[in-house]
This record gives C-alpha cells, structure tokens and sequence, in this order.
C-alpha cells in the first residue's frame, strides 16, 4: 500500500465525510443477489455496472444530510475518546471523574437522540436506531469509551444506501426484463388477429 492511499485511508477514518462511489460499486457487486442477477445479464457488464452505479449514486443524493449528521456524530465522538479516557483514569484512580463524564454524556445525548430521530424517519430502521442506543451505552460503559473509534454511523448509513440502493436496482431490472417479454396473447385475441388476417 502507498504512502498517498495510506494518507487518504487514516483521513478517511478520522473525518469519514467523502462517499467513495467506487468503494460501494465494489461492495454492492460482492452481494450474492447482485452477483446472480449480474450472471444473467443480458447486456454488456459495463452497462449494468453503470446503472448500479447510477442508483447507488442517487440513493447517496437521498441520504446525503442523514450521512452528513452520521459523519459529524463520528468525528465528535472520536475526538472525545482522549477526554473519556483522561475521566476513566480519574476515576480509577481518586474517584473524581464520574461527575464530570455524566455531565459530557447529558451534553451529547440531544445529537444522539435527534440523529436517532431521524434515522429512523429516514431509514425505517427501527432495529437499527435502537442499536445506536446500545452502541452509545456500550461505548459509555467502556473504557475510554473505545467503541468510540469505529466510524458508527456512517458505516451504518453506507449500508443502508447499499441496501437501498441494490434492492431498487433489482426491481428495475425485473420491471425491464417483464417489460420487454412480450404479452401473451388470450386464445379470443389469436381468433380475432387470425379473423383479421383473413
């Protein structure tokens, strides 16, 4: 690995704000539905990647400011991982840090709960706002809130996009496919072209 895509990896991490559309090309090829649909194609492998590309681009449009608040809630929460842990080693030590982590904890949690509020608005995911409330529990519950470090929710955001995204590209495919097969005709319509005909 260079030293540029070593850079851009470790500023991805700390900063997760930039989509790479290629990156989520890449995943969204690996599922296994994609993977079928993709053997049975039957236009040109570029064009189908294109057009997942084009959906994958359009649902990113959709969730921009949903992955904007995520990658916000990430960088904030990565940057606050020094001061947990400073108020973990005190109250390990004089038992002085619990006050203070309580009143960091009653800070944050209208971002957290408003950006749950709005997952789920935008997502549907019920399942997937209440893991962000046992994320936050567990990460408060660790030392140094570590779990902290993992780009939550904007990894969990991308997922939803890629969801979203590979499940509205199989739907066009299946309209596409039954558009183009054509109608078959009732046994009343083949007596009536064949009356026509004659």
């Amino acid at each position: 690995m260079s030293k540029i895509s070593k850079i851009k990896r470790t500023a991805k991490w700390i900063a997760p704000v930039v989509i790479d559309l290629d990156e989520q090309l890449e995943s969204a090829l690996k599922r296994r539905d994609i993977r079928t649909a993709y053997k049975n194609y039957k236009g040109s492998p570029e064009d189908f990647k294109r057009e997942l590309k084009d959906y994958l681009e359009q649902v990113n449009k959709e969730n921009k400011n949903l992955r904007r608040f995520a990658s916000y809630l990430d960088i904030v929460n990565k940057g606050t991982v020094p001061l947990d842990a400073a108020l973990d080693y005190l109250n390990i030590m004089a038992g002085v840090g619990y006050a203070a982590r309580a009143i960091e904890t009653v800070a944050k949690a209208p971002g957290y709960l408003a950006y749950d509020a709005y997952y789920l608005g935008k997502t549907g995911d019920l399942t997937g706002a209440l893991g962000n409330i046992a994320y936050e529990i567990g990460s408060w519950a660790s030392l140094g809130a570590l779990p902290h470090l993992i780009n939550w929710y904007t990894r969990k955001v991308d997922k939803q996009t890629l969801n979203k995204a590979t499940e509205r590209f199989l739907k066009g495919l299946e309209k596409k496919i039954i558009d183009i097969t054509p109608k078959k005709q009732t046994r009343k319509e083949d007596l009536e072209e064949l009356a026509r005909a004659a």
